[in-house]
């Protein structure tokens, strides 16, 4: 028994002097783990699934697949029609901020050089 107990506090005494990176690279992969990567296993996982009420209880784990992701693209949806005006607006948008930019430039007489 007296030999274990010698090689924990060896592998102690190593991890405050020699493994002391070890020691304090624990706590933030920990955070980063648990704070990133399990939500995004989460988010990935819950992107699959429809969450409904049936007959006033949630129905959690409902698999569709990827049905969510071609709702977006379904223009007989209210989410498919603003997704494709979203998609169409915004080109316009920059388009005319770019258009804008240089309308004012060759008003105000700015030379180019």
């Amino acid at each position: 028994m007296g030999r274990k107990e010698d090689r924990i506090r060896e592998d102690l005494k190593t991890l405050f002097d020699e493994n002391l990176q070890k020691l304090l690279m624990t706590p933030p992969l920990f955070f980063i783990f648990a704070l990133t990567v399990l939500p995004l296993v989460f988010m990935i996982c819950m992107a699959f699934t429809n969450y409904s009420i049936i007959d006033n209880h949630l129905v959690l784990f409902d698999w569709v697949g990827l049905d969510n992701f071609k709702t977006p693209f379904d223009s007989s949806s209210v989410l498919g029609s603003t997704f494709w005006s979203v998609l169409i607006s915004i080109p316009i948008a920059i388009l005319f901020l770019c258009l804008q930019r240089f309308y004012v430039d060759g008003l105000s007489g700015a030379v180019k050089g």
